[in-house]
């Protein structure tokens, strides 16, 4: 009688191992989801078969992953790992947005770096993705702003520092706000030595000492002349 006890037993035994180990790794495969260790669990509740919804859980966690891969700037790789999803839930729009990101964000390093015409057609390319659009004409006016910003050094370097000071008003380029200051101070200085020496000027003496000035200096020096560095005795 001890053998048929034995034999129930053991099969007693081997259906709650059936039983117990898959309910015991789907909780496993859950709480590696959980955790965020989407590549784990997908293997994992691949390794459950038709176990629960497993089958459903892997296309889950293979979506989770390629988030992930989008997120973290991961984009060929997300865009493989969407793909690969069919048409699980928005899967083939998060494949194009992450071709598209990819795209957009060399274009952004193009025009970071100051490559101007490369820029403006790498976001002309991209359409209506996010703001593309506006991205080029930053690019084109970043170009403007740098070749007018060149101009204005340029003359400032070779003394011209009215037309300097014309070029960089209202410019924001770079430090052209401390460069338009310092054509500023060395006009001011020009213009003091050729009072001293007499010679042509833009500026003239009033009886009272002050300076008088064009309205196109006065446009630009604002105040300046004003000051006590605007006073002749």
């Amino acid at each position: 009688w001890l053998l048929p006890a034995v034999a129930a037993a053991a099969l007693a035994a081997g259906i709650g191992i059936l039983v117990v180990k898959p309910t015991m790794d789907y909780k496993a495969a859950q709480e590696r989801m959980d955790a965020g260790a989407y590549v784990e669990a997908a293997e994992a509740f691949e390794a459950l078969g038709n176990y629960q919804d497993s089958a459903a859980m892997v296309q889950e966690a293979n979506y989770q992953a390629a988030l992930v891969l989008l997120d973290t700037g991961a984009y060929d790789r997300a865009a493989e790992a969407f793909a690969e999803l069919g048409n699980y839930k928005d899967s083939p729009q998060k494949a194009e947005d992450a071709v598209h990101e990819k795209a957009y964000q060399n274009a952004q390093t193009l025009l970071d770096s100051e490559e101007y015409d490369q820029a403006a057609e790498a976001f002309k390319a991209l359409g209506a993705y996010k703001d593309s659009a506006q991205k080029v004409k930053d690019a084109m006016q970043g170009k403007a702003d740098r070749e007018t910003y060149g101009k204005a050094q340029a003359l400032m370097d070779s003394g011209e520092y009215m037309k300097s000071m014309i070029l960089l008003s209202g410019l924001n380029y770079k430090d052209s706000a401390d460069q338009l200051q310092k054509a500023k101070e060395a006009y001011w200085v020009s213009q003091r030595a050729s009072l001293a020496a007499g010679g042509a000027h833009n500026v003239g003496l009033r009886s009272d000492g002050t300076v008088v000035t064009t309205e196109i200096t006065k446009s630009i020096f604002g105040n300046y002349f004003g000051s006590d560095q605007g006073q002749s005795n």
